[in-house]
């Protein structure tokens, strides 16, 4: 039996199992020891173990000599590693189940009456969840298109103020990080943590709500591809600029030192 996210597998002795389809947010998070918890014992534990060491490893060495471009490159394939993880996680419980001899439920569709007259939505909890490392505004952005979609435009006009915050939390976050002041960054930090508590409790969870009352949570989802990518993109492209803005920071700040010396030469 398939609903829009999940199948039914059936084994002649040992019952049903059910497997959601798409990214598997488990399996990006936990990896190794998700792989353990479902058993998926050879060859996808030991390697996926290996994987998760040498990356640590790297991360460790990255922050004791004080390199931040190797530090990002780490930080970049371990990311990469995870998204591999959540995307391929439920495709190796689905070929486990098939060596196994489990074999889907044949069987049509149950969707709520009024699914299909939405348009596709994003799953509200899981762009809250991404928000703690894409920054609030990947959230925000998604809550805001979803409140769109249902036909709730204040709601979204809401949703749109939300997201201007936290773009400029965001970005007032990532200036104060590339100037290289240490006081500056570590006091607008925390900002990004405050601001994703504040939306979540005050906006986040009633699209949440909402879907559950008005939907029972069955709807046609979103695939969180193109999402993601743009993410990951604008992440690394922010890095990139506060690393540049960080090196030009520092070369005029040793050009003004050396102003003065120079005309005292003279």
């Amino acid at each position: 039996m398939n609903t829009a996210n999940t199948t039914v597998y059936l084994h002649a002795h040992e019952g049903a199992i059910r497997i959601r389809s798409g990214f598997s947010w488990p399996a990006f998070f936990f990896g190794a020891w998700w792989a353990a918890a479902h058993r998926l014992w050879f060859p996808a534990f030991p390697i996926l173990a290996l994987i998760e060491l040498f990356a640590g490893f790297f991360v460790y060495r990255a922050e004791a000599l004080g390199a931040p471009g190797l530090l990002l490159l780490a930080s970049t394939a371990s990311l990469i590693y995870r998204m591999v993880c959540g995307h391929y996680g439920n495709r190796w419980l689905v070929a486990r189940l098939d060596a196994r001899g489990y074999k889907p439920q044949a069987g049509a569709s149950v969707e709520h009456p009024h699914a299909r007259e939405l348009r596709p939505l994003w799953n509200p909890e899981t762009a809250a969840l991404l928000s703690l490392l894409f920054t609030p505004a990947f959230g925000t952005y998604l809550h805001m298109c979803n409140w769109e979609a249902l036909n709730e435009p204040d709601r979204a006009r809401s949703a749109r103020r939300w997201f201007y915050g936290a773009a400029v939390v965001t970005a007032l976050v990532f200036a104060a990080g590339a100037v290289g002041q240490a006081p500056l960054a570590s006091a607008t930090t925390p900002l990004l943590g405050a601001y994703f508590l504040t939306w979540y409790f005050a906006a986040a969870r009633a699209q949440t709500k909402y879907l559950e009352e008005h939907f029972d949570d069955d709807y046609v989802r979103r695939p969180w591809k193109q999402p993601l990518l743009w993410a990951l993109a604008l992440f690394v492209g922010l890095l990139v600029a506060s690393l540049v803005v960080g090196v030009l920071t520092d070369i005029i700040v040793a050009l003004t030192q050396e102003a003065p010396r120079g005309r005292r030469i003279r």
